[in-house]
């Protein structure tokens, strides 16, 4: 829909909770002058709901909040990969692996804070946390 829109710089409002397969899928890939990430207040994910939404989108700082705690299929797959800004993420899936967010913080910076769920483990690198990156934990 936005997708290398390269004057965007605030999102629109995107209000559902129970999403389709792959409906925001590159939505703002390219913008990279988006800012402000809209809020994701969507629980219920679908397959490849959020691929590739954000991809070099350079200018974006902090991810919204992932709320999801159960992750499907592709659904953050390439999400945040090359957001060469991006320093700060909170995701509480219960449920996290590279079958859900391949690649999806490749080209983000060393260093950054990471926010999951307390008791949740996640694999480190471009597929889960990022190596460098101090976590922290979220009730």
């Amino acid at each position: 829909m936005f997708s290398g829109c390269n004057q965007l710089r605030k999102p629109p409002v995107l209000p559902a909770t129970n999403l389709a397969a792959f409906c925001y899928s590159g939505m703002f890939s390219g913008c990279i002058r988006l800012q402000d990430a809209p809020e994701l207040p969507a629980t219920n994910l679908a397959e490849g709901c959020y691929m590739n939404m954000f991809d070099n989108c350079r200018a974006l700082a902090s991810a919204p909040e992932l709320k999801a705690a159960k992750l499907v299929s592709g659904c953050y797959a390439f999400m945040f990969r090359d957001c060469t800004l991006l320093g700060n993420v909170t995701c509480l899936a219960t449920n996290p692996g590279a079958d859900y967010t391949d690649d999806w913080l490749s080209g983000v910076p060393s260093s950054g804070t990471f926010v999951k769920k307390s008791g949740v483990t996640w694999p480190s690198g471009i597929s889960g946390i990022p190596t460098g990156w101090t976590v922290q934990q979220s009730q």
